[in-house]
């Protein structure tokens, strides 16, 4: 059994009402109905047709989608800004946690689910068939809460690495237009390449913290952020074209990135301390 199956199986005893998710507390039953409702919107939003290609489709992605280590580094990058923001105990928690968050974040791509990671905008929909990323995020987001609640960390980091994902691809311009070729595959290369020319070592960079953990309100902001960096990064842009968006978008995910972790522990009301 793979590492991430074992995750996506583990039990463990649930705890006490906890902390508020839009003014509600979070028991555990609370979080079960948030999954609940956000894997019945994605069954509703994800037909037939798009669940065989996901499933089917595994072999032909691998040769078509070369994962790079770029969400590795956004992970890294922002767990280091947390500890640079003064959440050091936070950092040092997740930084134990790293491993399983990065598991979590490059599973967010098997079997195709990385089609339902666009959002445009202005239309609200994804690509094509498939559910939009804020549906998708949100089933992770859901589990990874149920999990939180249980005191099933790994799981619960498990999945928000998913989430995060997520998040992170939305500050890709291709993402946010719906649009798979005309170079989306060209850049994302190029970026994966370069990524350490634009991490926080040597910047003034801080983290972007907002009192909201859903990801819908972070995807949104990284969509509407990166839409307008598209002519930058289509087909038959320069490198120059690339410097000038990677400078503002892996930036973007970074900060992003780490205020939406800081975001999730915030909500679950728990002081985080290595052990």
């Amino acid at each position: 059994m793979r590492k991430e199956d074992e995750l996506m199986t583990v039990e463990t005893t649930p705890p006490a009402a906890g902390p508020l998710l839009d003014g509600v507390p979070i028991s555990l039953n609370h979080a079960r109905t948030v999954l609940t409702q956000a894997i019945r919107l994605h069954k509703r939003s994800c037909p037939l047709l798009a669940r065989i290609v996901r499933v089917s489709g595994v072999p032909i992605q691998r040769l078509l989608d070369k994962t790079g280590g770029t969400h590795a580094f956004l992970n890294r990058e922002a767990v280091s800004l947390l500890r640079t923001d003064g959440l050091s105990d936070l950092a040092a928690y997740l930084l134990q946690k790293m491993d399983i968050l990065i598991r979590g974040t490059y599973w967010a791509d098997r079997g195709w689910k990385n089609a339902s990671h666009h959002y445009h905008p202005s239309t609200r929909r994804g690509l094509w068939k498939w559910p939009n990323a804020i549906v998708e995020s949100n089933t992770h987001f859901a589990r990874a809460l149920v999990a939180w609640q249980r005191r099933d960390e790994n799981r619960a980091i498990f999945f928000l690495g998913a989430a995060l994902h997520i998040i992170q691809d939305l500050c890709v311009p291709f993402h946010a237009r719906a649009i798979v070729l005309q170079g989306h595959q060209r850049f994302e290369l190029w970026a994966d390449q370069h990524k350490h020319e634009f991490g926080i070592q040597g910047s003034t960079m801080r983290g972007i913290y907002r009192p909201v953990a859903k990801p819908e309100e972070w995807i949104k902001a990284n969509a509407e952020m990166s839409y307008e960096f598209f002519p930058l990064v289509a087909r038959d842009a320069s490198e120059n074209d690339y410097r000038s968006a990677a400078g503002e978008l892996i930036p973007q995910a970074i900060r992003t990135s780490a205020g939406f972790l800081a975001a999730f522990f915030e909500l679950n009301g728990r002081t985080v301390r290595p052990r």
